[in-house]
């Protein structure tokens, strides 16, 4: 018996292609899933979130926002964004944020542009590459913060998104059964979803054409495909199944040179520490590199006395327990520092500190050099869309909807394009 193809399959961990999925089934395509999150390693929710928070913004269609309630439970922080410098906090939508800006001597246009989810005009770009630093470092940061592409503080203007920072600020939470309950959603519109399954190998047409998939579960057999969506990068793919990654990236997995990684902290829980919001970006000198202790996403936990600090690490130090164990002695005494009160100390390290590459696989958050452009994109199958963070500019829900709209705009016009073909054939 002839097997119908899928018009779309996606290979997905995390929910990353959840969205994509429900949407493209909505415009008719058949479509399947498979969720491959229990092979990416030992991870506890809070890494699999990040520190990276969503601002809401009014571009989001109804679909992206049911999407994001499933797959979390956002909570919104009143101050907004809020950036504790040497010079003390910065909240991006409190009554304060007007006096702070004038008071700090930050560039007129900084609240425009910081509000702005549109890519800079050159008109901007010209007008700040002649402004000191010291006026526009916020813009910065915003380029910088959520970016998958390592860039020197000064340098991150070249980019081409900015995170929104005074929009309305949400630190996402997550669990593993709103990660299954996004999988529910997903399969209440009649996609087929493969979990708890392992992929064995992938059919190919000629050196450039990917025709159907092999996989070993609860579902096991052969499905064949149109179209096929990966949001694994190169490593994970290697990771996952190394007969695929070779398949599909046969130049080999590209390499992070930076990540982000999540220490413990644990507080006394004092008035100042109390009444931090829910997340806050510390940076201890702003005119310093914006890298390791210096700079750290700090996340409110269940716990009052639990702190969640999120850094940026050289990927090739994340198994050295000296090298980990020396920047968290450097977080408590800035924190210290700080709040005083507080009484800092580190409760646990990051995942790579307790396991083996083996065990947990790939970094969650991996940030790659400016030179790794190209070969991040690179796709050698013409019926392969590459989606995830190795192909986006930033870890944020403002940049993945923005690309897998246009991604969902390219995938149905092709399956359009051969339905009308098809027709034609069938006339004829």
């Amino acid at each position: 018996m002839e097997i119908t193809p899928w018009d779309v399959l996606l290979v997905s961990a995390y929910g990353r292609s959840d969205w994509l999925a429900v949407e493209l089934k909505s415009a008719g395509l058949s479509v399947a899933m498979i969720d491959v999150s229990p092979q990416l390693g030992n991870w506890p929710m809070e890494d699999v979130a990040g520190p990276f928070g969503l601002f809401m913004l009014e571009k989001y269609q109804q679909s992206y926002l049911e999407y994001i309630s499933h797959l979390g439970n956002p909570t919104t922080v009143e101050s907004g964004f809020t950036v504790w410098t040497g010079d003390g906090p910065i909240e991006m939508k409190s009554a304060l944020t007007a006096y702070r800006f004038a008071q700090l001597g930050l560039h007129p246009q900084m609240r425009d542009l910081l509000n702005s989810t549109e890519p800079m005009t050159a008109k901007d770009k010209m007008l700040l590459e002649n402004t000191p630093f010291q006026e526009i470092w916020p813009l910065n940061l915003a380029y910088q913060l959520a970016s998958t592409t390592f860039k020197v503080k000064r340098t991150a203007l070249s980019g081409e998104r900015v995170l929104p920072l005074m929009n309305s600020f949400f630190v996402h939470q997550t669990s593993r059964d709103s990660f299954e309950r996004s999988l529910k959603w997903v399969e209440s519109y009649e996609i087929q979803v493969f979990k708890d399954c392992e992929i064995v190998d992938i059919a190919m047409a000629g050196r450039r054409q990917l025709t159907g998939i092999e996989i070993q579960g609860p579902k096991s057999g052969f499905f064949k495909f149109d179209q096929m969506v990966s949001s694994l990068s190169s490593e994970e793919t290697y990771y996952v199944n190394e007969r695929l990654g070779k398949k599909l990236f046969p130049q080999g997995a590209i390499d992070c040179s930076w990540s982000w990684m999540r220490f413990r902290l644990k507080v006394e829980n004092c008035m100042e520490v109390s009444s931090l919001p829910q997340s806050v970006c510390w940076m201890s000198d702003v005119m310093e590199p914006w890298t390791h202790e210096n700079l750290c996403v700090l996340q409110k936990t269940a716990s009052p006395e639990n702190l969640d600090a999120w850094v940026r690490l050289p990927t090739v130090q994340r198994f050295n327990k000296d090298y980990l164990t020396n920047i968290g002695q450097k977080l408590v005494k800035n924190f210290e520092q700080k709040i005083p009160l507080s009484k800092p100390e580190i409760l646990t390290y990051p995942q790579a500190y307790y396991y083996t590459y083996k065990e947990l696989g790939p970094v969650r958050f991996p940030i790659y050099l400016s030179e790794d452009r190209a070969s991040r994109e690179s796709c050698f199958f013409q019926n392969l869309h590459r989606d995830g963070f190795e192909v986006w500019d930033q870890f944020s829900f403002d940049y993945q909807f923005d690309f897998q709209s246009q991604l969902r705009n390219k995938i149905v016009q092709q399956w359009q394009q051969k339905q009308m073909k098809n027709k034609e054939l069938t006339r004829d």
